[in-house]
């Protein structure tokens, strides 16, 4: 019996995607992070994904602009899985695939968390193993509370909503373009958005105010009971997610 290979797997955000990557070059207006750089970048990605085996950024071999990677990069929170037309594809669970069938995996301490946290909460993403040898394990506690955690962040909700209401110099426009502007639809998508916007402003806010004003004592602690109240913000996003939905 031959014996199981020694591989390595390494996180997501280190594989091309596909499908992403050509949603940036075929929809660019939807992204107002775009420049000719970026678009130049996404190109030469496109003609690298035809050679690639890997897809790994580690394995690009030439120049390209951050922003067209983290464009491209395969992202666990827009993956489609396989209702995404490039699945058999996608060079994320080529490689998982084949890591299944390792006898010994590598893996950083991230990425062992992330697939733990990952089958806690997919019956559909098991992560089997017989023993775990982890090296250099002082800072383990910080690593897997960190993968087991949801994590909101102000930069990357302000960026979603840019990309739907964005408008470029060169007239380019985002989500909202491609909705009639004489339509109810159109009205109630943007009274969502703007009370998404609001509630995101408000709650980022609030809780700078609140880390500031007990700066030196909780704030850099575990906090006993969450400070500010978030429902706002959950269903004002939703109520936007429903009206982009139902376009």
């Amino acid at each position: 019996k031959p014996k199981r290979p020694i591989l390595s797997l390494k996180g997501r955000s280190n594989y091309l995607s596909i499908r992403r990557m050509n949603l940036a070059i075929e929809e660019p207006q939807l992204f107002h992070e775009m420049n000719s750089l970026t678009r130049s970048s996404l190109k030469n990605l496109r003609t690298w994904s035809g050679s690639t085996l890997t897809g790994e950024k580690a394995d690009i071999h030439f120049d390209t602009d951050e922003a067209a990677w983290e464009l491209a990069q395969s992202d666990w929170q827009n993956c489609r899985i396989k209702k995404c037309p490039n699945f058999n594809k996608c060079f994320y669970f080529k490689a998982s695939k084949k890591a299944a069938n390792a006898g010994v995996l590598l893996v950083n301490h991230a990425l062992f968390f992330t697939k733990l946290a990952q089958a806690s909460r997919i019956a559909s993403a098991p992560f089997d193993f017989s023993a775990v040898i982890i090296d250099e394990a002082h800072e383990i506690e910080d690593v897997a509370t960190e993968q087991f955690s949801l994590t909101l962040s102000e930069r990357n909700l302000t960026k979603i909503l840019k990309r739907i209401e964005y408008q470029g110099a060169e007239g380019n426009k985002g989500i909202l373009a491609l909705v009639n502007n004489e339509t109810l639809h159109y009205s109630k998508l943007l009274d969502s958005l703007a009370i998404a916007k609001k509630e995101n402003d408000l709650f980022f806010l609030a809780l700078a105010e609140w880390f500031e004003k007990n700066r030196g004592s909780e704030s850099h602690a575990v906090i006993s009971a969450w400070p500010i109240d978030f429902i706002p913000l959950i269903k004002a996003v939703s109520g936007l997610a429903d009206s982009v939905n139902s376009m």
